[in-house]
């Protein structure tokens, strides 16, 4: 072929993928209707759809890929599942090598029931990264699902050999005993799963149901007594960053309340700082606020605003203290307006443990700040009221 020829080749092949990719923008889902959903989440979906549209050439198909999955992981996050899926399953076209994508059809196609679909989703999602922990429980889940037991377990035992002691695998091993019939050794399994995790009430029902198919029937009715839903949630990255994604008083709530539950007081300031500038009038925010600034310690960081709502929001809590006081010494006269200034620096501490020694010295820091900042009466003040004090 002559150097014009090719020239002329590359100029038409390079037109024609221009075409392919224009016509891909223009074949940009619709959006659902967004009127149900927070303001801050119709935004954020919004912004995202717009990039989608501009008319912007991304720079390869896996640029393009990304959009169109991000677009669907918002959906899906806000519950818009028939939504999500057309820009999932495009994505999912131009980049098949991406594991995130069908993973998440994967969980599109479990929550419309759709078992033997879910089941081919998360399969893909094994054949990019064989030794994913999460798609191999999931994998199982729906497998066990369609009553194929066998074809379950061995994939929880391959899930518990790259993660020892998933509570998951243990729990789901248990499970596929019991739907194949062998009540023995579900009860084995149901039994370690319960000893690794004893606050797992999720247990108790199959366990229950082992147990009288072995003849153990006072123990079935124990079990049964203590039947629930709890158990630890699946390591699972890409279901976090699900849950994360959107910009919701939710998702920061949740997200302090882990830092907490973790002892980093710090980064849960941050998270219900966010919450909060989302959902100003959320009264439980500016409690968990309050206590996540106590921990801390360090008053500096704390702006006059939010001392302002955390007296807001723990007035409700300080006025039950009035009550109780009254009720147990109903001699000793107590006026709301004047006694609350007292009692509230309590409050604003809540219930974070007084006998944490190590915390003691920055809660009684943190309460002698709170009075000076609000300028709370004292006994040699008895006239001074609450609202003065502000």
């Amino acid at each position: 072929m002559s150097r014009r020829l090719r020239t002329v080749a590359i100029l038409a092949i390079t037109a024609c993928i221009g075409a392919c990719r224009a016509e891909r923008a223009v074949n940009v889902p619709p959006l659902p209707d967004l009127g149900a959903m927070a303001a801050p989440v119709q935004q954020q979906i919004r912004e995202q759809y717009a990039q989608l549209t501009n008319g912007t050439a991304p720079a390869s198909d896996r640029a393009r890929a990304g959009e169109l999955g991000t677009m669907g992981v918002l959906l899906m996050a806000a519950e818009s599942v028939s939504a999500a899926e057309p820009f999932l399953t495009q994505a999912m076209a131009l980049d098949p090598g991406e594991p995130r994508w069908p993973y998440y059809l994967g969980h599109l196609s479990r929550m419309k029931g759709d078992a033997e679909g879910a089941a081919t989703h998360f399969q893909q999602v094994l054949t990019l990264k064989p030794d994913d922990v999460p798609s191999l429980i999931w994998l199982a889940n729906v497998t066990l699902d369609q009553g194929r037991a066998d074809a379950a377990a061995g994939l929880y035992e391959r899930a518990l050999a790259l993660h020892p002691g998933l509570f998951d695998a243990l729990f789901g091993l248990g499970r596929a005993a019991l739907v194949g019939g062998k009540a023995d050794l579900a009860v084995t399994r149901l039994e370690a799963a319960s000893a690794a995790e004893p606050r797992a009430t999720a247990v108790n029902y199959p366990l229950a149901m082992a147990y009288r198919q072995v003849g153990r029937v006072n123990d079935a009715e124990t079990r049964l007594r203590a039947r629930g839903d709890a158990q630890p949630p699946l390591p699972d990255p890409l279901m976090r960053e699900l849950a994360e994604i959107l910009r919701s008083p939710v998702v920061y709530e949740s997200r302090g309340d882990r830092a907490l539950a973790a002892g980093q007081p710090a980064p849960a300031v941050d998270a219900f700082r966010q919450a909060l500038a989302l959902a100003p009038e959320r009264r439980a925010i500016k409690q968990k606020l309050a206590t996540a600034l106590a921990l801390t310690g360090d008053v500096r960081a704390v702006t006059r605003d939010e001392m302002m709502q955390i007296v807001e929001g723990h007035g409700a809590l300080a006025r039950r203290r009035v009550r109780e006081r009254e009720r147990d010494r109903p001699e000793v006269k107590v006026d709301p307006a004047v006694r609350v200034a007292p009692v509230l620096p309590e409050a604003v501490l809540g219930e974070i443990g007084r006998e944490r020694g190590a915390e003691a010295h920055a809660v009684a820091a943190f309460a002698s700040e709170v009075r000076r900042f609000l300028g709370f009466c004292d006994s040699s003040h008895p006239g001074d009221s609450f609202e003065h004090g502000h």
